[in-house]
Parts: structure tokens; C-alpha cells; sequence
């Protein structure tokens, strides 16, 4: 029971650091409402970086790259990004039909992209070099 207690201290202590939980008096704590999203977001962020690791270790480049040269990309990140595909493969959880791409950019950083549509990058192919820019929509006039 006493093992049980000090796991779940040291727990709640490691959401105390990252803000996501405050010890109103000894021994008793309030968790953030925010919490669960963030540790997911961490957990996805997590996934991302190790699969850019991955990639890198498989093209020969794990020593030449550090964390500092990663970027991350959401869908619409904005910025344009030219550079050699290492990977392509699914982005979040198996259902969800977004994909990555992993691209050692020009810019000297490695960046994840990901898709929402799978269809706009279905013939990219590891070691192509592409082109990664941001959708413009234009309004219709008729």
C-alpha cells in the first residue's frame, strides 16, 4: 500500500513540474483540467520525434542531426519546404487516415509534415525531392 502511495506521489510530482498540478496543502493536490490533453500532446510528440530519429538512423544520418534541427508541421503550417523525402507513413493513431512526410530540408533542419489528405502526396516516395507549401484558397467568384 505504502509503494502504491509513493508511485502516485512521485506521479502527481512530475505533473507538478510540468504545471499541469498544484499541491494545495501536504500531501493533497488538484490536477489541471488541461492535464490529459497535454500529456497526450507530449505522447504525440514523443511518437514524432522517434520517428524522425528512425529515419534518420535508416538514411545514415542519426550522428550528423540533432533534436535542435527538428521541425515540426501540422496541416497549413504555412512555411515552404523544399528537401529529400526519408520516410512517409502514417500520422497519429492507425484509423485516422493523415500521413506523414519526413523531410531532410534544405534548410538544414528535419521536418515532420503532416497530411490530412493522403491522396496529395500518394506518389511521393522515399528519396524524391519535393516541395511542401501551404494551400492557398482563393475565393470563387462566379
Amino acid at each position: 500500500m505504502r509503494e502504491n502511495r509513493n508511485l502516485m506521489i512521485g506521479r502527481v510530482k512530475r505533473l507538478e513540474r510540468y504545471g499541469l498540478a498544484t499541491e494545495l496543502e501536504p500531501g493533497r493536490w488538484t490536477v489541471s483540467d488541461r492535464a490529459e490533453v497535454t500529456l497526450k500532446d507530449l505522447g504525440d510528440r514523443s511518437e514524432v520525434i522517434k520517428s524522425i530519429h528512425r529515419a534518420l538512423t535508416d538514411n545514415g544520418h542519426a550522428e550528423e542531426r540533432g533534436v535542435g534541427q527538428y521541425a515540426l508541421h501540422g496541416e497549413g503550417s504555412g512555411e515552404k519546404i523544399v528537401g529529400r523525402v526519408l520516410a512517409k507513413g502514417l500520422a497519429g493513431d492507425e484509423m485516422s487516415e493523415r500521413v506523414h512526410l519526413i523531410v531532410d530540408g534544405i534548410d538544414g533542419r528535419v521536418h515532420h509534415i503532416e497530411f490530412k489528405d493522403s491522396g496529395r502526396i500518394e506518389e511521393v516516395g522515399r528519396d524524391m525531392i519535393v516541395e511542401a507549401a501551404p494551400v492557398v484558397s482563393g475565393s470563387k467568384t462566379g
